[in-house]
């Protein structure tokens, strides 16, 4: 994996960018053949949809959020925070030839083990911050979710929340029900 790091950090655009769709095409394949983590036969599109339209009001009371989430942009994504009476919800979707090849750099360079959530790459972020991982929706597009919970409900309420949420958004991906 340590073409990754090779990578020029400019936006590639025309050939460029699909040569560099290709390598990460590649770079995962190799990376897969040694881990559990294995990329999608049916890549999810989630482009078109703003990460404040991946969840709906049914979902999205479920998870005792309000239906409205604040959008805005985080780190060149494309972000929507919901905020509840004791939680937090975060979501950042990166959509561009770059997302899937900048995953696995930030995997690399951080130590993060990849692993596998409904049947997608993904990792946990370990940090100071909120419970959150990344998951990988196909060779162009990425989403990181975050949560936070009022401590007084369980150690394992934000992780479980973080959890749930993504659960829904990958579902209403695949064009199931989001619960």
């Amino acid at each position: 994996m340590d073409e990754v790091r090779t990578l020029s950090r400019r936006k590639p655009t025309g050939r460029t960018a699909g040569m560099r769709s290709a390598a990460a095409a590649l770079l995962l394949a190799a990376a897969c053949s040694a881990d559990p983590a294995r990329f999608p036969a049916e890549p999810l599109d989630p482009r078109g949809a703003g990460a404040c339209a991946l969840l709906d009001g049914a979902a999205l009371a479920e998870l005792e959020l309000p239906a409205r989430g604040e959008a805005g942009t985080d780190g060149g994504g494309d972000s929507c925070v919901w905020t509840g009476d004791d939680r937090r919800l975060w979501v950042v979707l990166y959509t561009g030839p770059e997302a899937y090849g900048d995953f696995l750099a930030e995997a690399e360079r951080f130590g993060f083990r990849l692993e596998e959530f409904a049947g997608l790459p993904s990792y946990e972020r370990a940090s100071t911050g909120p419970p959150a991982f990344a998951v990988a929706l196909a060779s162009d597009a990425r989403m990181t979710v975050a949560a936070e919970a009022d401590p007084s409900a369980g150690a394992g309420r934000a992780a479980a929340l973080r959890d749930e949420a993504a659960e829904r958004i990958i579902a209403g991906l695949r064009g199931g029900p989001e619960s």
